[in-house]
């Protein structure tokens, strides 16, 4: 027995047809303009998706070509693939506040006036130049060192080579201190190093022309100069965030479909990491055509936290210290450790957490720059293939990068061999 209830209507024949054109006539009259309306109103269909590619892709924020993706040498890292990218600071980090001023004295400390005619030789100068460098009213001898005050016409008309030989005895002595850190590109990079600035023509120029090498480096030190000739306090801003480019690698680890990752997890898993990273890698094994993801994502906290960013400017005398060596020791910190605002705290740790290692580095060693007198220039930390992680000096202007390890050398050899010698955490 059935509990719904059904409803029957009975409708005369003639009735149904009167009823039924009554709701075709409309119609048949307004049908084909409705149609042709309708057709002109809707949207283009989307182009049709690409078809899926099997190869490397690049982070979603870079618009680089998958034919600038160069590969690492293989290893217990994995298939590590990179590209270069140059990052500034930003706006607001960057002072205004220049004015037009003298070049600043070359010192030579130690020289001796024979000593300083030698280097003159080696660099090349005209016997004009030669001249004005040994006007004695531009020249002060004291026990200790000889000092030079250049024209900007003189130091404007010194070739590349000579510029060159002049400033890596320059770069010795922290006393000159646009030799001894000048602002630095890889060479690679350097034909790059003005584009998208927006910058007057005549700056550039003069720019390029007063550059120099140093290794494998590009170097420019008379800025001083060139800030004389911009008038307009936007260009002054731009022209120093510009010089301030920095070359850092952006690196991605591809994992195939399918792949075994237990090798590859452990290498990134230091530091007791492994409930981080290998359910990531694990992931991606698992998709039909792999995946990649950027190494930031496997990099421990602090690193993770502070690569590609630039540090707050800050009044505080401590932040002024967070330089290589903060950096270096923090690495695998959840929370940077204050205590190494200290050098002796971390001349501590080095000698009684650390031991020295001579075998295949691994992710987080560090790796000490040193001088044949045993003084330390630089600490870095090693992640993979010849790549490091470093801050390249305590300024607020200057990032944490990923940079190739002999650009570090080059970076901070000025000139002078340097010793790597490399540490482990206990």
């Amino acid at each position: 027995m059935s509990t719904d209830r059904s409803l029957s209507l009975h409708v005369p024949r003639l009735a149904l047809w009167i009823l039924g054109f009554l709701l075709v006539a409309p119609w048949l009259v307004f049908g084909p303009w409705f149609l042709l309306a309708t057709r002109h109103s809707q949207p283009p269909a989307p182009p049709a998706a690409a078809a899926p590619t099997t190869g490397v892709r690049a982070p979603a924020p870079s618009p680089t070509a998958p034919s600038d993706l160069l590969k690492c040498k293989p290893g217990p890292w994995g298939d590590l693939v990179y590209y270069r990218s140059l990052i500034e600071p930003p706006e607001e980090f960057i002072s205004t506040d220049y004015i037009a001023v003298e070049p600043q004295p070359w010192i030579f400390k130690g020289f001796t006036a024979d000593q300083l005619t030698a280097l003159w030789t080696a660099a090349g100068l005209t016997p004009e130049q030669r001249r004005q460098l040994d006007d004695p009213a531009r020249r002060e001898s004291k026990p200790d060192a000889i000092s030079v005050r250049p024209t900007a016409a003189t130091i404007t008309a010194l070739s590349p080579a000579a510029r060159a030989v002049i400033y890596t005895a320059l770069a010795d002595f922290p006393e000159n201190f646009a030799q001894f850190n000048p602002y630095r590109l890889r060479q690679d990079f350097a034909a790059e190093w003005f584009d998208g600035a927006d910058l007057p023509a005549p700056a550039i120029a003069l720019t390029k022309q007063m550059l120099y090498t140093r290794g494998s480096t590009v170097c420019f030190s008379d800025y001083q100069i060139v800030l004389s000739t911009l008038t307009n306090p936007a260009d002054r801003s731009r022209y120093v965030k510009t010089l301030s480019r920095k070359s850092s690698l952006i690196v991605q680890l591809v994992v195939p479909s399918g792949a075994d990752i237990q090798a590859v997890d452990r290498y990134w898993s230091r530091g007791r990491r492994s409930k981080d990273i290998t359910p990531l890698l694990q992931s991606l094994a698992r998709r039909p055509h792999g995946g990649s993801i950027d190494i930031i994502h496997l990099l421990p906290p602090f690193a993770r936290a502070h690569l590609y960013t630039y540090p707050l400017p800050s009044d505080r005398p401590a932040d002024a210290t967070h330089d290589c060596h903060w950096s270096s020791f923090n690495f695998f910190k959840d929370t940077p450790d204050r205590r190494f605002d200290n050098i002796d705290y971390t001349r501590e740790v080095l000698l009684n957490d650390y031991y020295p290692v001579f075998g295949e580095p691994v992710l987080g060693d560090i790796l000490m720059l040193m001088r044949k007198d045993g003084t330390v220039v630089h600490s870095c930390v090693y992640v993979a293939d010849d790549i490091v992680f470093t801050k390249n000096g305590p300024a607020f202007s200057v990032p944490w990068l990923l940079s190739p390890l002999d650009s570090v050398v080059a970076f901070y050899s000025s000139g002078h061999p340097l010793e790597i010698r490399r540490y482990r955490a206990k």
